[in-house]
């Protein structure tokens, strides 16, 4: 049964609210010193408001949430201080989520021993404490990971966790972004010191050998893995990304500049997940992205080559959709973060039925794309002409079939999805190949990394992450769109 005490919620209110402005105040401080930087080429961004949708699960602007300061297995494994302060140190993060996600927030503190969870969740918004990982709320609530604890697992740390309804998964992807911009700005320091004394927090990640990777943070890094991170850390570099400016959904900047798009997003929260900052090279051509000694090979996609392309060299990560194809697995380690079917477009009553139908046409690309090259191989492989007609973007593709400069386009169908309003008047046909993977590159010679890559995507897709930004850009739910492609490549309506 849930017990919420209002009598030690009104003894603290006016203690708290003192604590809670001086620690808010040192956080945001800290925020700000970090965030000033050093002016290196490098980008990152805010904790996202969910707007409407949100406002709509909160119910109001205010955000309830219940402070839970006991865990199961003693005091040896909680924050030090005794339970008013971390009473104290958890409605200051609370107040800080909150501020964050525009709401207020309305704190209430439970009663350890009486308390049950996953009751609290069908009261309040967040359960908001030292929730061990064994507390079986893995079907009822979204679990945001939030302070190193010491444990018994073989890897010496586990996690504790705020708990979100499972019909809230706006606020989960907030509260969950809000979180780890405390961890990543020293935020979560800050307010530990100020709750339990000056170098309590150094003291005490110290004492359960937490090294800033949070590693229960959805990732079960390895002694590799983690060393990689270490390194990076401690040699004072960043995460480094090189993206492509004006790449549709993936890197698109806004004239009051801020960036959009679901590979800068996912980019972003990598970064902080793994507590380095995020360093991007910003290309504009794809053929930046695959040079040789300063050349692009005329017959990239025919020729057997394996070089490390030049950009690569100097990055970690092609954080852009790369299709994954036979050439590039050649080249480069491509981790595949979700598949995509590909279609043609074309004007009405011109639909494809057959590869001969293509003998001839022509097909409107962006010089150098992946859809360029799919489309030279398969002309090349069943002998048939085709030509390409050039376009300075993904818009103008459309304008030059309107305007029969062009006969098709070629792209995945979640792009054409995405764009019904350029095709209203068009029809699409399938296109003559199997579904294949969408994903990010990088080096072959750094499998430490592409393995911590592999296991953020894998993460990310069940942590919600993944399917909560996926609907951010591509406004479509991602277990239905997964589900459509499994349909698609068993063959199925």
């Amino acid at each position: 049964m849930l017990r919420a005490n209002a009598r030690d919620l009104r003894n603290h209110r006016t203690f708290f609210l003192r604590r809670a402005a001086a620690i808010v105040i040192a956080c945001l401080a800290s925020s700000l010193a970090v965030a000033c930087g050093d002016g290196k080429d490098r980008a990152g961004t805010a904790s996202p408001r969910a707007g409407a949708p949100l406002e709509r699960e909160l119910g109001s602007d205010a955000l309830r949430a219940l402070v839970w300061t006991g865990l199961d297995g003693g005091a040896s494994v909680q924050p030090p201080g005794d339970d008013d302060a971390r009473f104290e140190y958890l409605s200051a993060m609370v107040t800080r989520v909150a501020t964050g996600l525009g709401s207020r927030a309305i704190v209430a503190r439970g009663d350890f021993d009486s308390l049950n969870p996953q009751e609290a969740l069908e009261t309040y918004d967040i359960v908001a404490g030292f929730l061990p990982g064994s507390v079986p709320l893995r079907e009822g609530a979204r679990l945001l990971p939030f302070l190193p604890v010491q444990g018994s697992l073989p890897q010496g740390c586990d996690a504790s966790w705020w708990a979100v309804p499972w019909d809230k998964p706006y606020l989960a992807a907030s509260a969950a972004q809000a979180l780890m911009d405390m961890r990543g700005d020293g935020g979560l320091v800050s307010c530990i010191d100020a709750a339990a004394g000056a170098g309590s927090a150094a003291g005490y990640l110290d004492s359960i050998r937490y090294d800033g990777v949070l590693r229960a943070q959805y990732l079960d890094l390895n002694a590799e893995q983690l060393a990689w991170i270490r390194a990076r850390r401690d040699s004072g570099g960043g995460l480094e990304a090189a993206v492509r400016e004006g790449g549709q959904y993936a890197y698109t900047p806004r004239p009051d500049g801020s960036v959009e798009g679901f590979d800068f997003d996912l980019v972003v929260t990598l970064a902080r997940s793994l507590g380095l900052e995020l360093w991007l090279s910003v290309q504009t051509g794809i053929a930046q992205f695959f040079t040789r000694d300063g050349a692009m090979p005329p017959d990239l996609g025919q020729a057997p080559y394996d070089y490390t392309p030049d950009l690569l060299k100097k990055v970690d990560v092609y954080a852009n959709p790369w299709g994954v194809t036979a050439w590039r697995k050649r080249m480069m380690t491509m981790t595949t973060i979700y598949p995509i079917r590909n279609q043609l477009a074309g004007r009405e009553g011109e639909e494809v039925k057959t590869i001969r139908q293509l003998d001839g046409k022509r097909f409107a690309v962006v010089k150098d794309s992946v859809q360029e090259k799919t489309l030279a191989a398969l002309a090349d492989e069943n002998g048939i002409g085709i030509s390409f007609v050039y376009a300075d973007g993904e818009d103008r593709l459309y304008e030059l079939v309107r305007e029969r400069a062009a006969d098709y386009i070629l792209d995945g169908s979640v792009v054409f999805a995405l764009n019904v309003d350029k095709i209203r008047d068009m029809s699409l046909s399938p296109f003559f190949s199997e579904l294949i993977g969408v994903a990010w590159a990088s080096k072959k010679e750094d499998p430490a990394f592409s393995s911590i890559l592999e296991d953020f995507f894998k993460a990310s897709r069940t942590s919600g992450l993944m399917p909560s930004l996926w609907s951010k850009t591509f406004k479509m739910d991602f277990k239905y769109y997964m589900d459509a492609m499994a349909l698609a490549e068993t063959g199925q309506d």
